[in-house]
């Protein structure tokens, strides 16, 4: 896969992932639901199989992810627990949307300077899952 098509592909697959998340928000999934960096950063570690060195620069690229979508979701006034996006109204939810857009697009760069090429394919693997979880939760009425 060249470079261009990945990118592509990561963008295509940050965008989804950015609806989705602000769909489930508006159904009212905290973002604990979500998933916590800790949890994120062990399936990195099993699936990736990455080295030492790979995990100890991931780890700090995961906890900012995570810090910067907390913060976000909080200035939007959805704090952990509480209501959903769906009280933000729809400019509001737009908003968060790209703004959590922007958080991951700026991870997935981070991730492709860490991660070797065969990692990257079980990346976007990992990333496909999780989209797929959030369309399900979604779809079930979330809890």
């Amino acid at each position: 896969m060249k470079a261009s098509e990945l990118k592509r592909g990561m963008i295509v697959a940050a965008a989804v992932l950015v609806t989705s998340a602000t769909q489930a928000l508006a159904q009212g999934i905290s973002d604990e639901r979500l998933g916590d960096s800790e949890e994120r950063i062990e399936e990195f570690q099993t699936r990736l199989r990455l080295t030492d060195e790979q995990l100890e620069e991931l780890r700090p690229v995961i906890a900012e992810n995570s810090e910067k979508i907390r913060l976000a979701l909080e200035e939007a006034g959805l704090q952990q627990g509480g209501g959903g996006a769906s009280s933000l109204g729809r400019r509001g939810r737009i908003r968060l949307g790209r703004q959590i857009r922007d958080i991951q697009e700026e991870t997935d760069k981070k991730m492709r300077e860490i991660l070797m090429d065969e990692q990257l394919d079980e990346y976007e693997a990992i990333q496909a899952e999780r989209r797929e979880e959030l369309r399900a939760r979604i779809q079930g009425g979330g809890r």
